[in-house]
């Protein structure tokens, strides 16, 4: 079975054939697996929002300041995000309640909301 890769580091494929796409096809037999697992463990971990939620609340809820001043207080600290990602990941922290206001207990909801909102964040380049 023949993959369609894009491959940076012409060591990590021995067979690979460059059609005119610009894509590199190679068996998939002949990819090293330690080659792909040394890169994947050189990137760096991701930020996400869902890690600071309480920090998120406490902003908005204690400190009542508004999603664009979170974002650049973020900002200010080396997490460079927006405050639309702030506002989801706020609106996904909150309880589900149903029309009458009461809790909903349906988990695969509850998981499916912080899948939607969960946004990455770049550290700022220092």
């Amino acid at each position: 079975m023949k993959k369609t890769i894009t491959i940076s580091d012409e060591k990590v494929a021995e067979k690979a054939i460059k059609p005119s796409g610009g894509s590199t096809i190679i068996d998939s037999g002949t990819v090293r697996e330690e080659a792909f697992l040394q890169d994947a463990e050189k990137e760096p971990k991701r930020i996400l929002l869902s890690d600071h939620i309480r920090t998120i609340t406490k902003l908005r809820d204690e400190k009542r300041l508004t999603f664009r001043a979170i974002a650049e207080w973020f900002g200010e600290r080396g997490i460079e995000t927006d405050h639309g990602a702030i506002y989801r990941a706020y609106c996904a922290s909150l309880p589900m309640v149903d029309d009458y206001g009461q809790p909903v207990e349906d988990e695969e909801k509850d998981a499916d909301r912080f899948i939607e909102a969960d946004e990455n964040c770049r550290l700022k380049k220092s």
